[in-house]
């Protein structure tokens, strides 16, 4: 009987090169306690590369993030005032415009679309014909809210997808006019931290990893090492603030004459 072999091309902890792309993704398991919150078992992120050096340089940027986004979902569902779902949500309409608007399509091909919506309002139905879209776009800022905010979120994309259509098919009919609602709404500005969150810090991140991980003792100290490095070049230890401040760390090394590989 011939023999299968599957084969997944490991090149360092947390890097995957996909077997048939060839692109490289950073892969993080989720830790036990936060897939409920988080809603998966492991996050893959492509890091839109195949050549390994450009991969390696990438990694940081992406795996700060996720482990933001860690740190969020293990603060708990945070509340959003009226002024950044607004903005959130008005992100998201400035975006999707943006995408679509270059080729909106023919006008006629809208209209089903703005039916579907039509239809969502008259039968009590908004926030439901809005949840995917309010899913995706937390999942993409990395935020876990409260109900109340998800729910605001949703009846806000609604309102903002039908202005969406209907902008759109003034496109298609040529007419392409600013849309002044884009100057009215808010900035999004992301959730300033909570006391629980102002506690975290670059050492209780590698506390926390080290609990969960059991590394050798050696292993920690060399992390325990790097993480001083990293504090002393950017001026604090807050890991909410990491994800710039860790990609021009990462750019002073290469600077300085190190190897990707150090980096």
């Amino acid at each position: 009987m011939p023999h299968v072999v599957v084969r997944i091309v490991r090149v360092m902890p947390h890097l995957l090169k996909h077997p048939k792309t060839g692109v490289f993704y950073y892969r993080r398991v989720v830790p036990l306690s936060l897939r409920p919150a988080i809603g998966q078992t492991e996050i893959r992120v492509s890091l839109g590369t195949k050549d390994r050096l450009e991969a390696k340089r990438r990694l940081p940027e992406k795996a700060v993030a996720v482990e933001a986004k860690f740190a969020a979902a293990q603060q708990g569902p945070v509340s959003l005032s009226h002024q950044q779902i607004v903005g959130l949500a008005g992100a998201w309409y400035e975006r999707e415009l943006k995408r679509r608007e270059v080729n909106p399509g023919p006008a006629e091909q809208l209209e089903p679309e703005f039916d579907q919506l039509e239809l969502a309002r008259d039968t009590g139905n908004r926030r439901k014909a809005a949840q995917a879209d309010a899913a995706e776009l937390l999942r993409q800022h990395g935020l876990l809210v409260d109900d109340q905010s998800a729910r605001e979120l949703e009846q806000q994309l609604f309102d903002l997808k039908v202005r969406l259509v209907l902008t759109l098919i003034q496109r298609a009919e040529g007419d392409y006019t600013p849309d002044p609602l884009i100057h009215r709404l808010p900035q999004w500005e992301v959730p300033k931290p909570g006391a629980v969150k102002d506690q975290l810090t670059l050492h209780g991140l590698v506390d926390a990893w080290a609990a969960e991980r059991r590394p050798v003792q050696r292993t920690r100290y060399e992390w325990e090492r790097a993480v001083s490095r990293l504090a002393a070049h950017i001026g604090h230890t807050n890991p909410t603030k990491l994800v710039e401040d860790v990609v021009s760390w990462k750019d002073a090394l290469l600077a300085s004459g190190k190897s990707a590989k150090t980096v």
